[in-house]
């Protein structure tokens, strides 16, 4: 099936976090969180690692900071990278807007 996805921006003792859950995905260890807008992009940070097998088969799920400047980009990008430092997003599996 298609990667489906939801991001929602949470609040914890004033600091905000992008909450990202995903299914369907392929396993990986190199699922990295995106902000951009236009030719601007923010790497945000990894997440936990997909696996193949068991209940969480397939499932991306993570936490992420929020930086101060989130409202200055429109979309968030849930990507899958060949290497553990990627300088710009590859392969983009999963992208929604941020409603600002």
């Amino acid at each position: 099936g298609k990667a489906l996805g939801v991001a929602n921006i949470v609040s914890q003792d004033g600091q905000r976090a992008i909450a990202v859950v995903g299914q369907d995905l392929p396993p990986s260890g190199h699922y990295v969180l995106w902000l951009r807008n236009g030719s601007k992009v923010k790497f945000l940070g990894f997440f936990p690692p997909v696996t193949s097998k068991g209940t969480s088969a397939g499932r991306l799920q993570g936490l992420v900071a929020a930086p101060p400047d989130l409202t200055s980009y429109k979309e968030m990008l849930v990507t899958r990278e060949p290497s553990s430092t990627p300088k710009q997003p590859t392969q983009i599996v999963l992208q929604g807007s941020l409603g600002g």
